[in-house]
């Protein structure tokens, strides 16, 4: 959960606390930081806050259907997640 995800010693368990840039710092290419958001989502498809800092990282690299995709696909596992749909909503605003 997000508090477990907060405690982590990876690079992705932190990034509740940080911001996605400084999340991507850490990584020599972009698709490094890809492959790991994809990785650790793939590892655990409920964690919202992992989806949302994909769904970033791909609005960051200017993939808007992927990141909604993205988004979708966290709001059919759990409808109810004010995260995910403010995440969608911001997506679709900007």
């Amino acid at each position: 959960g997000i508090k477990q995800s907060m405690r982590s010693k990876s690079p992705l368990g932190k990034i509740a606390k940080r911001d996605l840039n400084t999340f991507l710092s850490q990584f020599s290419k972009k698709e490094q930081a890809e492959a790991m958001l994809e990785k650790v989502l793939a590892k655990n498809p409920d964690n919202e806050n992992n989806r949302i800092a994909l769904a970033r990282f791909y609005i960051s690299k200017k993939q808007f259907e992927t990141a909604e995709q993205t988004l979708l696909q966290g709001i059919e596992k759990n409808e109810k997640s004010f995260k995910l749909r403010f995440q969608l909503s911001e997506l679709y605003v900007n």
